[in-house]
């Protein structure tokens, strides 16, 4: 369910910090630049302050998503109807032991499931990277 995805994203104190971080890491000497140039606030915040922040949004999504298909506890006791990879896998495993599907089977189940996380890693890496190296303005 997309919903237990921005469940994930909600308000922890781990996704506050590195927000918080972020929104006092961005110098006040931008939207000052803009102002004098005669942009108003909506365009401050959309063309100077979100593309600043779109790494940090996406490290944030990757990380919920990671924690979601690794999430076991949670979906079994409130969503039983909607399971995730974790108790799939684990059902898979127990099923493999009950009918003899070999090691080699088990292991390119857990390759799949973790080529998942390494694909989306990958489509996100150029954002989450690009903003890495963007320099500052001179005091």
């Amino acid at each position: 369910s997309p919903l237990f995805l921005l469940g994930r994203i909600g308000m922890t104190t781990f996704a506050y910090l590195i927000f918080h971080a972020t929104w006092r890491g961005i110098p006040w000497d931008y939207a000052e630049a803009a102002k004098i140039d005669g942009a108003g606030p909506f365009r401050i915040f959309w063309q100077i302050y979100v593309p600043q922040i779109l790494p940090m949004v996406a490290v944030l999504f990757v990380l919920a998503l990671v924690g979601c298909l690794d999430d076991y506890n949670q979906t079994v006791v409130w969503l039983p109807s909607y399971p995730m990879l974790g108790y799939g896998l684990y059902y898979f495993k127990g099923q493999a032991q009950i009918k003899g599907i070999g090691r080699p089977v088990l292991l390119a189940a857990y390759t799949i499931i973790g080529l998942i996380s390494a694909i989306m890693y990958l489509s996100t890496q150029n954002l989450i990277l690009t903003k890495m190296s963007v320099g500052t303005l001179k005091q």
